[in-house]
């Protein structure tokens, strides 16, 4: 989760306040274009950019993580938590 976090971080601000509007405060396209004063289709488009980024950067982790099998759990149940992030 601290790596999710992380990857979060990097994300240019526009993507990040979007990615955080729809992923974490459940808002809908419409409530965030609204409140960010952008189109519903510029929305999407952050989110998209957002979750290609964080699946850049989070995938070669995640597989550094198979060569320790200890941390693998812990890495597998981060990566469903992002899973769970891309059905939108």
């Amino acid at each position: 989760i601290f790596k999710l976090n992380q990857a979060i971080e990097t994300l240019p601000d526009q993507c990040k306040i979007v990615f955080m509007l729809v992923k974490e405060e459940g808002l809908k396209y419409k409530e965030v274009a609204r409140i960010l004063d952008i189109s519903p289709r510029t929305v999407e488009t952050h989110l998209v950019r957002a979750m290609k980024k964080l699946s850049d950067v989070l995938t070669p982790y995640l597989e550094s993580q198979k060569k320790h099998p200890g941390k693998l759990r812990t890495s597998i149940k981060a990566f469903k938590m992002f899973l769970s992030f891309l059905h939108f």
